[in-house]
């Protein structure tokens, strides 16, 4: 019904890649040969492997709500809400509960809040970042 990935911001592959390059540059020149191209070639694969596992992934069907790893079935929700900026904002803050379920991306500024029924979870909530709120909230209601 909906899926959505949250990709980290640029700034961590970016400083992934610039570290792992500074470290082919040092293997090159120590040990010449093919050294710093293989280490370039490694730290790629490392900064996407990392990139990939830093990106949860939101994903509303027809029975559950999943958030990364998370799984719930969409029976035990209850109130959903979409948040705006400034909402997110201060939900993030001093008001935020300390069990709640909270996956947040700092460039993305709104998010979704929904109320866990469930007895079993430990989390009275679940708030997670969104580009596009309105659309996870019409699924969640449908």
């Amino acid at each position: 019904m909906y899926r959505e990935r949250l990709w980290p911001s640029l700034a961590v592959p970016s400083f992934l890649m610039s570290m792992g390059s500074s470290l082919a540059i040092a293997y090159q020149h120590a040990y010449h040969g093919n050294s710093g191209l293989i280490t370039v070639i490694l730290s790629l694969a490392l900064t996407l492997w990392l990139t990939l596992a830093m990106s949860p992934a939101i994903e509303v069907t027809p029975n559950e709500l999943r958030l990364g790893k998370a799984r719930i079935n969409r029976s035990h929700l209850g109130a959903i809400a979409s948040l705006d900026a400034h909402q997110t904002k201060h939900a993030l803050g001093q008001r935020a509960h300390a069990d709640a379920l909270i996956i947040s991306r700092a460039g993305i500024a709104a998010s979704v809040v929904v109320e866990i029924k469930d007895e079993s979870d430990p989390h009275p909530y679940w708030q997670f970042s969104s580009r596009n709120p309105e659309i996870v909230l019409r699924a969640l209601n449908s």
